[in-house]
């Protein structure tokens, strides 16, 4: 889900965040 969600809104997801589910 987190997936679709910061691919959706990545600016509101940290990079942290996208790095944690890449």
């Amino acid at each position: 889900h987190t997936v679709a969600l910061q691919s959706l809104v990545p600016t509101m997801l940290p990079s942290a965040e996208v790095n944690s589910v890449n």
